[in-house]
């Protein structure tokens, strides 16, 4: 089996600002990759690209809320202008109701729908792109 190295890569993490997110942002760091990391919280972002640095790794914070179709629009652009190129994407953003799915509101199914379905695919569409375009 061949080991992908990911030295200098270039790669978009989403959901960077805790649990399965950020634990991939600090072990991709730690192999050398050049990230940028998406959150909603800037405070956190500021602060895992601040460990990063500190571990000698490269991390470019980009604060959005993919639940918000506007903020999912020009995200791999930026980190296409912040890093170079993109050599993968990760999309980890995602959210999971607590309560009974019958009291979930339209709103909240809305929300869900928008992070957890389209934010990706719209995402992936606009990497793949990018990946297309670097052959």
């Amino acid at each position: 089996m061949t080991r992908t190295r990911l030295k200098d890569k270039r790669i978009l993490i989403t959901g960077a600002s805790h649990g399965i997110g950020q634990q991939t942002a600090v072990l991709l760091a730690a192999r050398g990759a050049q990230l940028t990391i998406v959150a909603r919280s800037s405070n956190v972002l500021a602060e895992l690209s601040h460990d990063i640095a500190q571990a000698g790794g490269k991390a470019y914070p980009l604060v959005a809320d993919l639940t918000d179709a506007r903020s999912r629009t020009g995200i791999v652009d930026r980190a296409v202008e912040w890093m170079g190129g993109l050599d993968l994407l990760v999309n980890v953003a995602g959210h999971s109701p607590f309560g009974p799915f019958e009291a979930e509101t339209d709103a909240e199914l809305e929300t869900l729908v928008g992070l957890n379905v389209l934010a990706p695919m719209q995402l992936s569409r606009a990497a793949v792109k990018q990946f297309k375009s670097q052959g």
